[in-house]
């Protein structure tokens, strides 16, 4: 019965598909797991890309603050007695008799260590002595990320509301704010104690009354900036639906693809990632003053009156700002990248396994349904 049904599917997709040329081939032994290993190596670097070039070195960039050196340069001189009887002086006499006439102060402000993907990475190989320091953190990552999926379950699960669906995130994130503060703190700070060690100072140190509520507020701005493009797509919808001229239909979506478009990036640009900045910022600066850090980080934060998002934000730099996207920038270019270089591999393995007999068939199919 199920060799029937699968075979009836096979049929019917395949009268579907337009009929196209069956042919024949022998697939190798070895193709499974050639495919199979391309796969799993390929999802292995994207993992890795997106959380060393995605995850690390942005958050390393939003907590960098800039470090200057101070350089004095002072000015010595030596000037004769104008009285003709004045004894003569050698020239050690001259210079052990030099009076201080001028003092220089100069600050030289160093490029920062985020600046360039290869610097970061040098620079927390130099600094932790581990190859791996690119995965730093990420157990911090994976436990915050299990506990909130889990959380997530048990509160749809408590409540079987339909909107209870993405409004669930909300607070199952604040009442997680010190796992988030404990894992990017992981990030920050030197080697030395456990993921866990650091949520119990936190616990300690009261964090959880600073953190529950900005977190709470982080996640309600960003739920309704991602929800309001989906809530004028919908409108925009419905108005393309309700005219009955076809030029006006068109002009309705083209204006409502331009404005629901022009607010996603408008929202992801000047409202979730400064909130993420500050958040970031904010769970950065609750670190002990004797903890050190992989990075200069601004501990100024943490003597502020007001501890908030808002006051995190306003210490962030413009150069962090332009140093932020190009990171961005660079990380996306990156994963283009890896992502056209598996798709030519995968190609190229077909090829090899199913010969130009597969490439005619693609082909016929593909001039079939043109």
């Amino acid at each position: 019965m199920y060799r029937h049904l699968v075979g009836r599917g096979v049929e019917i997709a395949y009268e579907q598909a337009g009929k196209v040329e069956r042919f024949d081939v022998e697939v190798p032994k070895w193709a499974p797991f050639l495919l199979a290993a391309t796969v799993a190596f390929y999802c292995f670097l994207h993992l890795a890309v997106t959380y060393a070039f995605g995850i690390l070195v942005p958050i390393l960039t939003m907590v960098e603050a800039p470090s200057t050196t101070t350089v004095v340069r002072s000015t010595e001189t030596y000037h004769d007695d104008e009285n003709p009887d004045a004894p003569l002086l050698s020239k050690e006499e001259k210079e052990s008799q030099k009076t201080h006439i001028d003092e220089e102060i100069m600050v030289v402000s160093h490029k920062p260590i985020t600046s360039k993907l290869k610097t970061t990475m040098r620079h927390l190989r130099a600094q932790t002595g581990s190859k791996r320091s690119h995965w730093r953190g990420f157990g911090g990552f994976v436990i915050y990320n299990i506990a909130k999926v889990w959380g997530i379950g048990i509160v749809r699960a408590l409540i079987p509301l339909r909107i209870c669906g993405r409004m669930a995130e909300i607070p199952v994130a604040g009442v997680l704010c010190l796992l988030s503060a404990a894992w990017i703190q992981q990030m920050v700070a030197m080697p030395g104690k456990t993921y866990f060690q650091r949520v119990s100072e936190l616990s300690r140190a009261s964090a959880f009354k600073q953190l529950f509520l900005s977190v709470i507020a982080v996640e309600v701005v960003e739920m309704a900036a991602f929800m309001l493009p989906q809530q004028l797509t919908i409108l925009f919808a419905t108005a393309s639906d309700a005219t009955k001229d076809n030029n006006s239909s068109i002009a309705v979506m083209g204006i409502g693809a331009f404005v629901i478009a022009f607010t996603l990036i408008a929202s992801i640009v000047f409202v979730v990632i400064p909130l993420n900045i500050g958040l970031v910022r904010l769970q950065a600066s609750l670190l002990s003053e004797e903890s050190e850090t992989v990075i200069p980080i601004d501990r100024t934060l943490a003597e502020a009156e007001k501890k908030n998002i808002k006051t995190a934000w306003k210490s962030f730099t413009r150069q962090g700002c332009r140093l932020l996207a190009k990171n961005y920038l660079k990380y996306m270019l990156i994963q283009m990248f890896v992502g056209v270089t598996f798709g030519l591999t995968i190609v190229t393995q077909l090829y090899l396994i199913f010969g130009k007999k597969a490439l005619e068939a693609a082909r016929k199919h593909y001039e079939q349904q043109m």
